[in-house]
């Protein structure tokens, strides 16, 4: 009796053990699909990068910023992050100028969004679609320190991507987000079909003759 207690336990733990690992692997999975960014998160990145790097052309001892960032255009939703990025490099952004204290005038514009997604391709056979991501972001800015200084900037992001993944990375709401998915592969739609049928034929084949015999 206690030698199949013992074998019991033993079991339970086994398949304990065995439902932490299967669990262990479904946190990993999930874990790894939230890793990929949303194209809109790239370029909140990629504007930080423009604006800290505007904000290193204003000399140190002048803290305070006016920022013309202009108003009704389609990257308006990057205002924001663009005060609060001038902000983390030490600098005050101040809606109206003051007059006792002194003010750098800075016009911040971006002038151009790209998404672009390259050839699709296959890791293995019968596996998900892949692309390269390329996100890029481009623009100038003026900076009156008293003079005018003008500087253009140009950043972009590469990564790869499950092509599944496009409808949750892009949004609608910004059309600038959104980019062409390309054909899926001539070849690929041609040969997996073939090689499919050719399997199920295989299958077929080999049951009528192993019945036969």
């Amino acid at each position: 009796m206690q030698n199949n207690r013992k074998g019991i336990n033993t079991g339970g733990n086994f398949i304990s053990l065995r439902a932490i690992f299967f669990l262990s692997l479904l946190f990993y999975s999930v874990q790894l699909q939230s890793q990929t960014k949303t194209n809109l998160e790239v370029f909140y990145n990629l504007v930080d990068s423009a604006a800290v790097n505007a904000a290193k052309y204003i000399p140190q001892n002048e803290k305070n910023v006016k920022l013309d960032l202009g108003a009704g255009n389609i990257y308006s939703i990057f205002n924001n992050r663009i005060m609060e990025s001038f902000q983390k490099a030490g600098k005050n952004v101040l809606t109206e100028p003051r007059n006792d204290t002194t003010v750098s005038d800075v016009s911040f514009r971006i002038d151009k969004t790209t998404v672009n997604y390259g050839e699709l391709f296959q890791e293995k056979l019968f596996g998900d679609f892949y692309a390269h991501r390329e996100i890029s972001l481009s623009g100038n800015y003026l900076l009156f320190l008293p003079g005018i200084s003008s500087h253009n900037f140009n950043y972009s992001y590469t990564d790869t991507i499950n092509i599944n993944e496009v409808k949750n990375i892009e949004n609608i709401a910004f059309p600038f987000t959104q980019g062409k998915i390309p054909p899926e592969p001539f070849l690929s739609s041609i040969y997996e079909p073939v090689i499919a049928v050719g399997a199920a034929a295989l299958t077929v084949i080999l049951f009528f003759t192993i019945r036969s015999k």
